[in-house]
């Protein structure tokens, strides 16, 4: 082991010792001013750290009350969008209704239409054919004095209405 004197010791501490208090009286106004430049600078950073936060909370709770009012809007439409479905629906269900009522009403009368027109047919059929039996019959039975006969007195009948 190596003994060094106290001596030096001493002098080395007193060294030492100086150039600390050297140094802090030389430096000691720049660390005083480089600890308030960063005190100032961690309060400025504090305080922009809590605005913004309180920025983000405002926002935040803005944007939830944004959210329940989209979601009360939401189901507020779903709800409108279903009565008007339903509005629509019965709407479409009673135009069905009176244009069904329209159809059977003209189908009833294009039916009784056609009706009258098949009697009215049928009756015409019924007179030719009973004017043209008619006529045959009378060409039977008919002779020729007979006919002049009914001739003369249509002819008398005809002058008659003449004056």
């Amino acid at each position: 082991m190596i003994k060094i004197p106290v001596e030096q010791i001493l002098a080395q501490l007193l060294n030492f010792s100086l150039l600390i208090v050297i140094l802090f009286f030389a430096l000691r106004k720049k660390i005083i001013q480089l600890f308030w430049d960063r005190r100032q600078s961690y309060d400025s950073a504090l305080t922009r750290a809590q605005s913004a936060r309180q920025k983000a909370e405002t926002q935040h709770a803005q944007i939830k009350q944004q959210l329940e009012s989209l979601n009360a809007t939401a189901g507020g439409c779903l709800d409108k969008a279903k009565s008007e479905a339903a509005q629509l629906r019965a709407q479409i269900l009673a135009e069905a209704d009176g244009l069904s009522q329209r159809l059977r009403q003209d189908a009833q009368r294009t039916v009784q239409v056609e009706l009258e027109r098949a009697k009215r047919e049928l009756a015409e059929e019924l007179l030719l054919r009973s004017l043209d039996s008619a006529h045959e019959i009378l060409k039977e039975k008919l002779k020729d004095s007979d006919q002049k006969r009914l001739q003369s007195e249509f002819v008398e009948k005809i002058q008659v209405v003449r004056p």
